[in-house]
């Protein structure tokens, strides 16, 4: 079996169990978001908007779980210049390839998130612990030369890799009548994967999201038949 198989499986068995245990009365939460985040792990620090959604199926004043899937897209393609060569003596020898590179991401994680203080107050403070699945992708794209003639030696090659990843942070709520704004910052490692290229590792994101959460009342299904 893939070992992506593997590893998402038992996530996938356990959080339908979760969700869709007829028996349990709860609330659930959902939480859209969107905000920006800066890779911490190439030398090029590539910088992405976030746009991702939120579920909590554990939804408790002091402690919540919840699920999330991710996408992230390049804000700012990273900008450079590589040799190209020609063997054409009728030409000159060397010439400049323009080069333009940016990141992709999609993540599926599930998250602890703990509260911390009075949890009566309209704003409040919790600490965040994280893991999941993810897809990293780094695209690169050369222009601005005769590609007929010119070759560019040792050119950036795209990066594609899939792998589990762990995060922390600190997410900040606050109340109105009807849901909660937050924000929530965390820091994130790079996948626990043995293969990079000469040239691109995996993202290590530090993101900053905003977003908004309202609660959706989850019925008891023995209830509902009475």
């Amino acid at each position: 079996m893939n070992d992506k198989v593997k590893i998402l499986t038992p996530c996938f068995l356990l959080l339908v169990t979760l969700l869709y245990n007829g028996q349990t009365t709860a609330q659930t939460a959902v939480e859209p978001y969107a905000g920006y985040s800066v890779d911490l792990y190439n030398r090029e620090h590539f910088s992405q908007i976030n746009t991702g959604i939120q579920l909590a199926f554990i939804n408790k004043p002091v402690y919540k779980m919840l699920v999330s899937l991710q996408g992230s897209f390049p804000l700012f393609p990273h900008a450079g210049t590589d040799a190209a060569f020609t063997a054409d003596p009728g030409l000159s020898l060397s010439s400049f390839a323009k080069r333009k590179s940016g990141a992709h991401a999609l993540s599926m994680a599930l998250s602890h998130r703990f509260r911390m203080g009075d949890r009566n107050k309209k704003n409040s403070f919790s600490a965040v612990l994280s893991f999941g699945l993810a897809e990293h992708r780094i695209r690169v794209r050369y222009y601005g030369y005769d590609k007929k003639n010119y070759t560019v030696l040792n050119p950036h090659i795209d990066y594609k890799e899939t792998g589990v990843f762990f995060s922390a942070g600190v997410h900040y709520d606050r109340k109105f009548n009807d849901g909660r704004l937050f924000a929530q910052l965390t820091a994130g490692t790079p996948l626990l994967v043995k293969w990079n290229n000469y040239y691109y590792r995996s993202l290590a994101p530090l993101s900053l999201n905003i977003g908004y959460g309202f609660d959706i009342e989850k019925k008891n299904a023995r209830a509902s038949k009475k």
